[in-house]
């Protein structure tokens, strides 16, 4: 997976997870449904690996978006626009990218590139501007737009809940 900005220390993190343990706290469900600690937020690196991670990741498995990642990340281990534009159909097709997600991927590649969208302007904006700066590139919905939002730029307000896996699990817990 994406590498992580720095400890659970990190002021945004801290902030998440003291969220979390207050929402855990708050419903007696939710406390017996951790598995994991997912109160312990760490973020992701805001800008262009952690937009193309979260293409991956749309409607797929963790497992196989995780697999996606490690070949990519294993033909370009420092995915920049400018190196992801000069990989092939074949080497993408290899990675894992259907022809959908090698469009939106390329397109947000092309967009940083030519100026259009700058992921740097997109952590400055307020949560609304920001959504629709982010739903404004094709390939890229709600649902990628606040998984950004929250755990590369740490916006407490954000929650993808149109997310299928949310919704069912909340279903079991309810």
């Amino acid at each position: 997976m994406q590498p992580l900005v720095g400890p659970p220390s990190d002021p945004r993190a801290r902030t998440l997870s003291q969220d979390a343990v207050r929402l855990v706290a708050g419903h007696p469900a939710m406390a017996r449904a951790q598995a994991v600690p997912w109160t312990r937020f760490r973020l992701r690196r805001p800008g262009f690996p952690t937009l193309v991670q979260l293409i991956l990741e749309q409607q797929v498995s963790t497992a196989a978006a995780a697999a996606m990642w490690r070949r990519l990340t294993g033909e370009l281990p420092r995915p920049t626009p400018r190196r992801f534009l000069a990989l092939d159909d074949g080497t993408l097709r290899a990675c894992g990218f259907s022809r959908q997600k090698a469009a939106y991927a390329r397109g947000l590649a092309e967009a940083i590139q030519e100026g259009r969208f700058d992921p740097d302007e997109v952590a400055a904006m307020d949560d609304h501007a920001a959504l629709e700066a982010l739903c404004a590139l094709k390939g890229f919905g709600r649902w990628t737009a606040e998984c950004y939002l929250l755990f590369a730029l740490g916006r407490r307000d954000m929650m993808p809940a149109a997310d299928l896996a949310l919704q069912v699990g909340w279903q079991w817990l309810t």
